[in-house]
């Protein structure tokens, strides 16, 4: 099982752009992220938003080091994660998004000695085999 993770974000914002700050620098213009295990901060990550017209996008990601992953339900925990997600211009924040995210793994296997066009197969989900 792989020992890290990546979450990928995608951000788009509007610009209402005024005169005096038509000449403001792109570094100024930028999305956040960080996710949080609690009260630690476990990854972060920020690029300048790529300004097109009146829109602005920026994609980033964030790797995550061996995660608790969320298991079946009646086998083990859900661990959560919190993930704030901001935009800032000009030095303020000018949105911010938050939510709980979890990371769960699933795989489809063949049954051993199961012929190649056999529909019978198991799952794996977080670490453990279900039938």
């Amino acid at each position: 099982m792989e020992t890290n993770w990546r979450v990928h974000i995608l951000c788009e914002m509007d610009l209402q752009v005024q005169e005096e700050s038509q000449n403001v620098s792109e570094k100024m213009r930028m999305v956040r992220a960080a996710l949080y295990d609690g009260e630690e901060l476990i990854a972060s990550n920020e690029v300048a938003f790529v300004k097109s017209k009146e829109q602005a996008k920026s994609e980033l990601d964030l790797t995550i080091e061996k995660p608790k992953l969320w298991q079946v339900n009646g086998v083990g925990e859900h661990p959560l994660y919190h993930l704030v997600v901001e935009a800032w211009d000009q030095g303020l924040c000018s949105d911010r998004w938050e939510r709980n995210i979890g990371f769960r793994s699933m795989k489809w296997e063949r049954n051993e000695g199961a012929t190649q066009d056999a529909l019978s197969q198991k799952k794996d989900m977080s670490g453990w085999s279900c039938k």
